[in-house]
């Protein structure tokens, strides 16, 4: 018995591993999405995103067995969670537009917070005391981060600021009825069908409405060059890969541990600057990005669902 507690332990501190992945490609995410959104409708681009995240998922499922039509019930809670998924993309799409990635990036450290909340009116849930420090040390450094690496003056409250806190709001919505959902849903449904059924939902969806707003013309073709390896990106990484482990995350952490690894993001923002458009981070920034990797530490000892 001995010998196995230490790959128990491997395998709770597991799940938090791939939590921090997942907080580098929506880190990834805010600056590649602001390079294409001026070029295409917040709706066709997000329509486009998923529906092709959505393809590539199928030689997975069909070599897994897994493609088939999901149950009625199943549908209607999969088209749920596309609706909240399709409302905080089009949400931060929109808001890219008439404001900027440091605002954004700002704001959607109320996600965890909102998740919280959530978490304990429709999961009877409770954040413990490892939970909260975790989340305190992570939204002070994020909020550290934001405010001293960017000029005096640049962060400004835009109008198109307030959609993109309703667009928090849904996707605090989203991981917690993910949660809520999965025990309604059949034993053997994976993370993988979960998420493609998700995406096909939410990508029809959009592609009606995208079709509707737009009298039937689609302005996909205004992408080009680098803006298509952008698009590459953000449906590879940031949708296919980080919806998987968003789904792998809140089911063995929850939806509020999960949010709260977003609080990496200012830090992993300005490691990315550094790293690919040999931006140093400003000094006054370091106490931010410190207290930002502290977060993870403490959320890591939080025990697996």
């Amino acid at each position: 018995m001995p010998r196995r507690r230490p790959k128990m332990q491997k395998s709770a501190f597991f799940p938090h591993v791939l939590m921090a992945v997942w907080a580098l490609l929506i880190a990834a995410s805010f600056p590649v999405a602001q390079m294409i959104s001026p070029q295409i409708d917040a709706a066709g681009l997000t329509s486009l995103r998923f529906l092709l995240a959505a393809l590539l998922f199928l030689p997975w499922l069909a070599w897994r067995g897994e493609l088939s039509l999901p149950q009625r019930s199943e549908t209607l809670r999969y088209a749920v969670l596309a609706t909240l998924l399709v409302a905080y993309f089009w949400a931060l799409f929109h808001t890219l537009k008439h404001s900027s990635a440091l605002n954004a990036g700002m704001l959607y450290t109320l996600t965890p917070a909102l998740s919280a909340g959530l978490s304990f009116f429709l999961l009877r849930e409770k954040p413990g005391a490892r939970l909260m420090l975790g989340m305190g040390a992570g939204l002070l450094g994020a909020l550290w981060v934001l405010l001293h690496s960017t000029p005096a003056g640049a962060l400004r409250w835009q109008p198109a600021d307030a959609l993109f806190v309703a667009g928090c709001a849904c996707m605090a919505g989203h991981g917690v009825l993910s949660r809520l959902f999965r025990p309604q849903l059949p034993q053997q449904r994976s993370a993988a069908f979960i998420t493609f059924w998700v995406l096909l939902l939410g990508g029809l969806a959009m592609l009606g409405l995208t079709l509707l707003l737009q009298d039937g013309v689609l302005d996909w073709g205004r992408l080009q060059g680098s803006e298509w390896g952008a698009l590459l990106y953000l449906t590879l990484g940031a949708t296919c890969l980080s919806f998987w482990l968003t789904q792998y995350g809140i089911k063995r952490l929850g939806p509020t541990v999960v949010m709260s690894y977003s609080y990496l993001t200012p830090a992993l923002v300005l490691l990315l600057n550094f790293l690919f458009w040999q931006r140093p981070a400003p000094g006054a920034a370091l106490p931010g990005v410190a207290l930002s990797l502290l977060a993870p530490l403490l959320l890591a000892r939080v025990r697996s669902a």
